[in-house]
């Protein structure tokens, strides 16, 4: 017995002996490959493998080696401020920051209690260390948002000094409504001959030189409290030869008189206006729109006494987000709006939000609006409700319909639950529905009872439908989603439905 142990053991032994022994031919093997390697290294001729050879002996940081355009990249995606302290890592990085072509100076991102400086002192002393070094490279894009008092000094000065280095996006949003800190804009702001974006929002005096000339300019957002007169807004679209895409947004109730909105742009294919003027007593206004290249149209706010849209011939998208005024009734209100629509009959895509839908139903007669023979896209954005008796409407002025949308808005709300019985009237089945429907879509589904019975109606009677796509609402807890897409796999295998060939697909996006 102890003979067989100590046999065992020497067996044991000689098994560690060998394992040390390949354990040790392993580690010549690898020693003898890093040697090649480094030989290899040594001899090669790239500058670039010998840096990086250099900096793994020395322990430096790899980083450093690699080439500007590529650093400066990756500064761009870091706060300003960030960016800015790796100018102490070394000499190096001590101008590095300054390649960054664009520069976001947003006052929330800019706090630094620490540092015990206004945000005036940071801007100013950012801007200050980015043109101090000689020959700066181009900006192409600067934005600046503010909320505390800013002396209209300082934005005058940074957006001259923008102007001059070939600025090819200004974004300037004053969201300081003092007085004091009421900004003008620089008169060579109007004469630049590299501006493609401009975006002016806020305590912002806008009062363009009558010769204003951007040659570039193609994209303009304006959403100002203060014009210098009836005819400034006139004046700067008339200084945008290739303008294409307008944002719009006139606060009527401010200025206290009449102002007037026209918009002749030959160029103009994307058209954003809003309108907000809550008392029709306080002032009255005037819209006048002709742009014969317009693809796109989202009207939004109050639609005054006078609109006037003409040579509109190419436009494809229209979406109307309409809010009742006050001092006029429902029913003058309503011809409004159906007034404004008429004109678009040759549409492919209309998208209605639930106040407007409300307004289309004290229209006085079904006859009052338009056939829109050529829709194709009809969407409805509900806060939180849906009016069904308008969707039942505008489902038989749309022949041709393919795609229906509805997406729930819960940032703000409008409207009422339907009540219960409305939904088991009995619908007289519109041509789209019968015979050309085929998709529909729904956008942020929360599962409540008005939603649930909207999708069991367009089953009932989609007859060629072939997928109703739902995107549940990401905020939602978990558990509520996994009732909700329950609920609504109950209702396609529950309820009846006219297209056999349907299906329902699930989806989940964030949203925006």
């Amino acid at each position: 017995m102890k003979r067989q142990r100590r046999e065992t053991k020497e067996e044991q032994e000689e098994e560690k002996e060998r394992h040390r022994i390949e354990r040790a031919n392993r580690a010549e093997r690898r020693e003898s490959q890093i040697n090649v390697r480094t030989k290899s290294c040594e001899s090669c001729p790239s500058s670039a493998r010998q840096n990086a050879f250099a900096d793994t002996n020395t322990n430096t940081d790899i980083i450093s080696t690699l080439p500007d355009p590529i650093l400066a990249h990756i500064l761009s995606n870091l706060w300003i401020v960030e960016a800015v302290a790796t100018s102490i890592l070394s000499s190096r990085w001590r101008t590095l920051w300054t390649l960054i072509p664009k520069l976001y100076l947003q006052e929330p991102d800019l706090e630094r209690p620490d540092l015990n400086l206004s945000f005036v002192d940071l801007v100013s002393r950012i801007w200050t260390l980015r043109n101090v070094i000689s020959n700066p490279i181009p900006l192409h894009t600067f934005s600046i948002c503010w909320s505390t008092p800013c002396r209209p000094f300082y934005v005058d000065t940074w957006v001259r000094a923008a102007i001059l280095r070939g600025l090819e996006v200004l974004c300037l949003h004053n969201y300081c409504n003092d007085t004091e800190s009421l900004v003008e804009l620089p008169r060579s702001l109007f004469f630049s001959t590299t501006l493609v974006t401009l975006k002016l929002k806020g305590n912002i005096y806008l009062n363009p030189p009558s010769d204003s000339w951007f040659p570039s300019l193609r994209k303009l957002q304006l959403s100002l409290f203060k014009y210098a007169n009836s005819d400034s807004l006139s004046t700067i679209l008339t200084a945008c030869p290739v303008l294409q895409d307008l944002e719009l947004d006139v606060h009527l109730h401010v200025f206290q008189v009449n102002f007037n909105i026209t918009i002749q742009v030959p160029t103009l294919k994307g058209l954003q206006l809003c309108c907000n003027n809550y008392f029709e007593s306080s002032s009255s206004f005037k819209v006048y729109i002709n742009t014969p290249s317009l693809e796109c149209f989202t009207f939004e706010g109050h639609l005054g006494k006078y609109v006037v849209l003409e040579n509109l011939p190419d436009l494809v998208e229209l979406v109307l987000a309409v809010q009742i005024v006050d001092g006029v009734s429902i029913e003058d209100y309503a011809k409004r709006v159906r007034d404004l629509i008429r004109p678009f009959a040759h549409i492919k895509s209309l998208g209605l939000f639930t106040e407007t839908t409300k307004i289309l139903c004290h229209a006085s007669g079904d006859d009052e609006l338009p056939m829109f023979r050529g829709l194709s896209s009809l969407k409805f954005y509900a806060c939180p409700f849906f009016e069904w008796h308008a969707i039942r409407l505008l489902l038989g002025q749309a022949p041709k319909l393919q795609i229906l949308a509805f997406e729930s808005c819960t940032d703000y709300s409008y409207g009422e639950s339907v009540p219960d019985n409305s939904w088991d009237e009995s619908l007289d089945v519109p041509e789209c529905l019968s015979s050309h429907l085929t998709t529909c879509h729904y956008i942020g589904f929360l599962g409540n009872k008005d939603e649930m019975q909207l999708v069991r109606q367009i089953l009932k009677v989609a007859r060629v439908l072939k997928t109703i796509n739902i995107i549940i609402n990401s905020r939602l807890e978990p558990k509520r989603k996994l009732r909700v897409r329950k609920a609504l796999s109950k209702i396609v295998k529950k309820f009846p439905k006219s297209s056999q060939t349907c299906e329902i697909a699930f989806d989940e996006r964030p949203l925006l």
